[in-house]
């Protein structure tokens, strides 16, 4: 998982847009997916190294009971990956005078 999009965008955040990307994410106005925060902050945890990233890992923690979903994990990501595009837009959207 290290060598996804995903962890190679967040690898380019500084600690403070790291910040400011989780609260993007935790709010409802701009995340409706409920899971994408849990796996945002997983990911986070483990910055800025980003090592034992392990899709399956991941999984259990959080969807704890279920069997592992390679095509569901995949989307998680893709909609974290979104957001994360999203919030590169917003920041540059809100430097601009």
């Amino acid at each position: 998982m290290e060598q996804s999009k995903l962890i190679e965008l967040i690898r380019t955040f500084s600690r403070e847009e790291l910040q400011e990307l989780q609260d993007f994410i935790h709010t409802p106005f701009f995340n409706k997916k409920p899971f994408v925060p849990e796996l945002y902050d997983l990911i986070y945890d483990q910055s800025p190294k980003f090592h034992r990233l392990e899709k399956k890992e991941l999984w259990k923690v959080i969807f704890s009971q279920k069997t592992y979903n390679d095509t569901r994990m995949r989307r998680l990501m893709a909609d974290l990956l979104s957001l994360c595009k999203e919030y590169v837009a917003w920041k540059k959207f809100d430097q601009d005078s």
